[in-house]
């Protein structure tokens, strides 16, 4: 197949918009108003598949509606017919109460966005002519829905650090006592991972991306430039920027924790400062794993990677910092930042305070 152009790029684009469009005829020719939203949603994620190869579509953002999809739309709508009005609004509208009602109305939510895409997708091969999610009922949060945000104190973050660095002690050494020798060492890295998180804020998946020339121990600073991800026949990737597309950042760094990052710069030898036993990339699944073997060893069945940005965004908090300024930290909108990340306080002294100098009659006035 050819296509001729001004020049090679414009030949290029008309080749690709060409192929498109023979896709695209394929696609329709394959789904018609008698398809179930089974089929139509496993051909609009090889579509997402397709999209995320060619760097369109974030891979974790194809894991995620991935999921979303094989796990709860298409087992329970999946055997609806669009062309018969099966897809209907209240069909949409009972499934996303369902999945509120069985798990959570952040769930509810991702499900309403992957089933609104699936029927977007059924509408441009001529399906159906109307959305039915944009038609159901949207949802209000009640009280139940709102959760703790959980986060550390002073004194259980230096516990913590401290029983970290016990429990890794401990690892070095198989059930028969025999040295593990570099898969032991892995162990030793945890504590050092948390203070790195504690004192940056940033997520598990760049904190593993740092490599030792983005460390500067002498200007108090640490780039935040990549995040890890993980790539259909590529395995983990260390992608440029942060996660959601954000640029780099520089996080300057308190002093009590230079030693730590010098010394990790130093063993990195220019490679990522957080690496596994082989010196590659760590596996984000291995590393949530270990996380969760020693939290739990260490008395700390509660704390994640997540509390460990929660505590960072709360000591920002206690020191005075927006919440502009926190979720810009974070790396997150004002609006997520509040909802998951900053502990929201239950009154104000200084209102108060505020009320009694306005309504406080003066010396002058009681004279």
């Amino acid at each position: 197949m050819q296509r001729i152009g001004t020049s090679k790029s414009d030949a290029e684009d008309n080749l690709k918009k060409a192929l498109a469009e023979i896709v695209s005829t394929f696609g329709s020719a394959t789904l018609d108003r008698h398809s179930r939203l089974k089929k139509v949603a496993e051909a609009w994620l090889q579509e997402l598949r397709e999209d995320s190869a060619a760097g369109d579509v974030a891979s974790g953002t194809l894991r995620n509606y991935s999921s979303w999809t094989n796990n709860w739309v298409i087992p329970r709508l999946g055997n609806l017919v669009f062309g018969n009005g099966e897809v209907s609004v209240g069909a949409c509208e009972g499934f996303i109460k369902a999945v509120r009602r069985e798990k959570s109305l952040d769930s509810a939510q991702a499900c309403r966005t992957v089933l609104s895409m699936i029927c977007t997708f059924a509408i441009k091969h001529k399906l159906i002519e109307h959305n039915p999610v944009r038609s159901a009922k949207q949802m209000k949060k009640t009280l139940d829905d709102h959760k703790e945000i959980l986060a550390m104190n002073a004194a259980q973050r230096t516990d913590m650090l401290n029983a970290l660095r016990e429990f890794g002690e401990k690892k070095q050494f198989d059930s028969m006592n025999r040295s593990l020798g570099e898969r032991g060492k892995v162990w030793l890295d945890l504590p050092d991972l948390a203070e790195a998180m504690l004192v940056t804020g940033v997520r598990i998946g760049e904190i593993m991306c740092v490599h030792g020339d983005e460390v500067f121990p002498a200007e108090k600073k640490v780039l935040i430039a990549h995040h890890i991800d993980r790539v259909s026949g590529k395995g983990l990737v260390r992608q440029p920027g942060r996660k959601g597309g954000l640029p780099p950042i520089v996080k300057f760094i308190p002093d009590w924790s230079i030693p730590m990052w010098r010394r990790r710069k130093l063993a990195s030898g220019g490679g990522v400062v957080f690496a596994s036993w082989a010196g590659g990339l760590l596996d984000p699944s291995t590393l949530h794993h270990r996380l969760r073997e020693a939290l739990d060893a260490c008395g700390y069945e509660w704390v994640t990677s997540h509390v460990w940005r929660k505590t960072y965004a709360l000591i920002l908090k206690e020191a005075g910092f927006t919440d502009e300024q926190i979720a810009e930290e974070l790396g997150n909108t004002v609006r997520v930042a509040r909802q998951h990340y900053i502990p929201r306080a239950l009154g104000s002294q200084a209102a108060a305070a505020a009320l009694q100098a306005a309504f406080e009659p003066s010396a002058e006035s009681a004279d």
